[in-house]
Order: C-alpha cells, then sequence, then structure tokens
C-alpha cells in the first residue's frame, strides 16, 4: 500500500492496481473545534483537460478508518498525470459540517520495456 505524502506525486505504472492511503489527521487536527470525524468522502481523478476518469482509474469504493482514506488507483495511460481530487466532510454532533479538500498528482509512467 502507498501512502500519500503531502506536496509528493503518486508515481504508477499503466497495469498496476494498488490500493493508497490519504491520511486526515492532521488537517483534521487543524479544526477550531475538536472532536470531528471523518464522516463522507469522494474522490474523484480528473486527466489533464479537466475529463473526469474517475470510474476508469479506480477500483471499488473509497474506504474511511478513523482519519485515513483508502482507494484504489488503477490504469492511466502512460506519459500522463491526472490529479486526484478527494474532499472529505468532517461532521460532530451539534456542530456544522466541516469539508476540506486534498488533491493528489497521479504520474503514469512505463518503466521497462
Amino acid at each position: 500500500m502507498a501512502v500519500y505524502m503531502k506536496g509528493s506525486p503518486y508515481e504508477k505504472q499503466p497495469a498496476e492496481q494498488e490500493t493508497i492511503e490519504i491520511d486526515w489527521t492532521d488537517r483534521a487536527g487543524n479544526l477550531v473545534v475538536v472532536g470531528y470525524v471523518l464522516g463522507t468522502v469522494e474522490v474523484k481523478i480528473f486527466d489533464s483537460s479537466g475529463v473526469d476518469v474517475t470510474s476508469t482509474m479506480t477500483q471499488g469504493s473509497p474506504s474511511i478508518t478513523g482519519f485515513k482514506v483508502y482507494v484504489t488507483i488503477k490504469a492511466g495511460t502512460a506519459g500522463n498525470q491526472y490529479k486526484l481530487r478527494c474532499r472529505a466532510t468532517l461532521t460532530k454532533a451539534g456542530a456544522t459540517d466541516q469539508t476540506q479538500e486534498a488533491d493528489l498528482l497521479i504520474k503514469v509512467t512505463e518503466k521497462g520495456a
């Protein structure tokens, strides 16, 4: 499993299918009000033209464990870059929901021959 590191792209080959982890712990910890939990997430992947390619580049639905989001990435065209957008809604009883976004650059490269 690959772990998304802020500022670092996720690199894969076209045939690879791998579950990655997006850790929301730091972002959630910076909220002014404490006690929020990660309620829902929406993951979308866009090509360099802004076309939604989520259905061809993800397998299944994202899952949440604590403040970590897991999503399985697959496919992509060698030489292309994609943007993964993870939009999270944090909830707390009696408080206003908070929405946060994180973006991840996906680089698809064919290694070897």
